[in-house]
């Protein structure tokens, strides 16, 4: 096995080499870690593919796992895993982008991260949420030194991967915050992918202002989505947003939600799934965030 005098193996599953492919083109880093990786990889193939970007498989390997006895080392074992992952992938995706694989050794996963994010000048992060599994839930972290913040690139994190078998339709509710814009053209790119119907959602309080101001957001929305044929809009009131989410979501397979506008947002795999939606949700959901951005999407063009 190569060593890179870091601890890392980096290496090309296809053409170019390690961070050596188009430097134009965004790169999407997905670590393996998550407890569905091959499941989450359909997801990712798709927003690749919809960004025309290169991949990166990477496993962080700490340097407190030890082998056991009759254990195997946590770095060849890792090295295994993202071997297998890449032959996946080659199946799975539909587009012609470089792969990469990184095996890489540190002190913790965040610092590992952030080497890769910076190495391979990452544009999206794209992790599993694992709150079912007994592993620390990627929400646990709370902005200790070292980390970085979202700040440094986009990230996209999938929980209730296990509810789904095929993107057949897609909700996107949205609401005026940083991060809507971004669950919006997420929703659009799931929905190209799968030829399937998007529906935007907004969800308002009583009132002839909020159903003013409900408007607005929904016309921008539509004007992001408008080359897409397959698009309907829903507005809703509701003093509940929380559960008319819930129970609209009930028949779509995907939902994608943009991270609330408050919230731990200072470790690099963000802590902002909306909790409540998620833990009385039977279904998979994305939450966008868009990294170095705290004004309203609205305001932006």
């Amino acid at each position: 096995m190569p060593d890179y005098g870091d601890g890392s193996d980096e290496r090309p599953a296809t053409n170019g080499t390690a961070g050596g492919s188009d430097p134009d083109r965004p790169r999407y880093l997905f670590p393996i870690d998550g407890d569905h990786p091959r499941e989450v990889l359909e997801i990712v193939c798709d927003l690749v593919a919809d960004a025309d970007a290169d991949l990166v498989l990477a496993a962080a390997v700490t340097e407190g796992e030890q082998p056991g006895k009759g254990m195997n080392d946590p770095r060849e074992a890792a090295t295994r895993r993202v071997a297998k992952l890449v032959w996946h992938a080659k199946d799975t995706c539909r587009s012609d982008q470089t792969i990469e694989r990184v095996v890489r050794v540190g002190e913790d996963r965040e610092r590992i991260l952030e080497e890769v994010v910076g190495a391979f000048s990452v544009s999206t992060i794209v992790a599993e949420d694992r709150p079912r599994s007994g592993v620390p839930s990627l929400r646990e972290f709370d902005g200790t030194d070292g980390a970085i913040t979202p700040g440094e690139c986009d990230a996209i994190t999938v929980t209730g991967i296990e509810y789904l078998d095929s993107i057949d339709s897609v909700l996107v509710p949205i609401a005026g915050g940083p991060h809507s814009g971004m669950a919006i053209d997420v929703g659009l790119a799931l929905a190209r992918q799968n030829d399937a119907p998007l529906e935007l959602l907004h969800v308002h309080a009583p009132g002839d202002d909020a159903e003013e101001s409900a408007e607005r957001i929904m016309e921008r929305g539509m004007d992001r989505v408008a080359a897409y044929g397959e698009v309907d809009r829903n507005l809703l009131e509701s003093a509940d947003v929380r559960r008319a989410i819930v129970d609209r979501s009930s028949p779509f397979d995907v939902t994608v939600l943009g991270a609330p506008r408050d919230g731990p947002l200072r470790r690099f795999v963000f802590g902002t799934v909306p909790d409540e939606v998620i833990s009385r949700a039977d279904r998979t959901i994305l939450t966008a965030h868009r990294g170095g951005v705290s004004d309203s999407w609205l305001d932006r063009l």
